[in-house]
C-alpha cells in the first residue's frame, strides 16, 4: 500500500497533464478513503500536502498565462472557447485538490494538525484568499473549510486566526466566496469551544448582517445566505448560552426559514429547527400562536423535497403529532390558515 501512494504522489507531481493529474489525485483521495486511518507515515502525509501545493501552484499560473494572452492581437474567439475549456477543467482539478486534502485530513487527523500552521494555512488558505481570481479565492477557503471540518475539536487552536480571515472573507464580492467563508465559520463554531466562545457574539453580528442584506435572497445570493442561517443555528447550538440573546438570535433564525437555495444545508437547517422544536424551546413556548403557523407551514414547503431527509421528515411528523394533542386550537387554526396546496402537504406528510 505505502509503494502504491509514493508513486501516485510522484506521478501526481511529475505528470504535465491537467487531465491525468485529476484522475490521480482522485485516486489518491480513494486511496486515504479504503486505506483508512494512518494508511500514510507521517513523511508521506506531508508529500502529499506538497504536492498538492505544487499542482496548485501550476493551476494559477496557467490561469496567469491566459489572462497575458488575453492581451495579444491575435487572440481570438477560438482562443477564447479553448482558455474558457482550460479554465474549467483547472477549477475541476482545484475541487479535486479540496476534497483529496478533505480525505487526508480525515484519516490524519493530528498529522495535518501538527502541519496546519506552517504549511497549510499559509499557501492554500492565506494565498489563495489574497488571489484576484474569485475562484482561487473560493477554493482557498473551502480547502480551509474542509480541514477544519475534519480536524474537529483539534482545529480548536486555529480559530482565532482561522475566524479573522473568514470575516473578511464573508464581505467579499463574489457569492461563491461568501458561501465557503460563512460555511467556516459554523464549523468553527461547532468545533472551536472556548477559543470561538470569546467571539461568538461579534461573529453572530457577522452573520447577521448576511442574514438581513437587501438582496440575501436574490437567486445570485440565496446559497451565501441559506450557509449563513445554517451557520447561525450552529452558533447558537454550540456557543450562545441560554438567555435573552439567544431567544433573539434563535428569531432571527426561525424567520428566514424555510431554506431552499442550498437543500444539502437545508437538511441541516430543518433538522436543527426540529431540535429547537423538540427541546420546546422558550421563544416557541412563549407565543405558539406566532410560531406554530409559521413552522407548519416551512413543514409544508420543504416537506418531499432535498431539503429534508427521512430522519427529518419523521421528526417533523412527530413534533406535528404532539402538537396536535397538546395545542389542538392552536394546531388546527395554523392548518386552517394554510393555503390548499399547502395542507396537502401536510396532510401527506401526517400519512407518511
Amino acid at each position: 500500500m505505502h509503494t502504491i501512494f509514493e508513486k501516485l504522489i510522484q506521478a501526481v507531481v511529475e505528470e504535465p497533464e491537467a487531465d491525468v493529474q485529476l484522475a490521480l489525485c482522485q485516486a489518491l483521495e480513494e486511496g486515504f478513503t479504503n486505506g483508512g486511518p494512518g494508511c500514510l507515515s507521517d513523511d508521506k502525509v506531508k508529500e502529499t500536502i506538497e504536492a498538492m501545493k505544487t499542482v496548485t501552484v501550476e493551476v494559477i499560473d496557467r490561469h496567469q498565462k491566459r489572462s497575458k494572452a488575453q492581451d495579444d492581437e491575435d487572440f481570438d474567439d477560438e482562443e477564447a472557447e479553448n482558455q474558457e475549456q482550460e479554465a474549467d477543467r483547472d477549477d475541476e482539478l482545484l475541487d479535486q485538490i479540496t476534497t483529496t486534502l478533505a480525505a487526508l485530513t480525515k484519516t490524519h487527523k493530528q498529522v495535518m494538525a501538527n502541519l496546519f500552521p506552517d504549511l497549510i494555512f499559509p499557501f492554500f488558505c492565506c494565498k489563495m484568499v489574497e488571489s484576484p481570481t474569485p475562484s482561487h479565492r473560493r477554493v482557498g477557503i473551502c480547502i480551509l473549510d474542509e480541514v477544519l471540518e475534519n480536524l474537529e475539536e483539534l482545529g480548536q487552536n486555529f480559530v482565532p486566526q482561522v475566524v479573522r480571515l473568514l470575516v473578511n472573507s464573508c464581505g467579499d464580492p463574489s457569492p461563491e466566496v461568501r458561501q465557503a467563508a460563512v460555511f467556516g465559520l459554523g464549523v468553527c463554531a461547532q468545533y472551536g469551544g472556548g477559543q470561538f466562545s470569546q467571539i461568538a457574539m461579534d461573529i453572530a453580528a457577522t452573520i447577521e448582517l448576511m442574514i438581513a442584506a437587501p438582496d440575501a435572497r436574490s437567486e445570485e445570493n440565496v446559497y451565501a445566505t441559506d450557509n449563513a442561517v445554517s451557520a447561525l443555528g450552529k452558533v447558537i447550538e454550540f456557543q450562545i448560552p441560554d438567555g435573552e440573546e439567544r431567544n433573539r438570535l434563535v428569531g432571527i433564525f426561525l424567520s428566514y426559514l424555510p431554506v431552499r437555495g442550498d437543500q444539502e444545508e437545508g437538511i441541516q437547517v430543518h433538522g436543527r429547527l426540529c431540535s429547537l422544536l423538540e427541546s420546546k424551546h422558550a421563544l416557541i413556548m412563549s407565543a405558539p400562536e406566532t410560531w406554530f403557523p409559521h413552522i407548519l407551514r416551512v413543514f409544508a414547503v420543504v416537506f418531499g423535497t432535498p431539503a429534508v431527509n427521512e430522519e427529518v421528515t419523521q421528526r417533523m411528523k412527530g413534533i406535528l403529532t404532539e402538537w396536535q394533542q397538546s395545542n389542538p386550537a392552536i394546531s388546527e387554526g395554523a392548518f386552517a390558515a394554510l393555503s390548499p396546496e399547502d395542507q396537502a402537504s401536510i396532510t401527506a406528510l401526517m400519512q407518511t
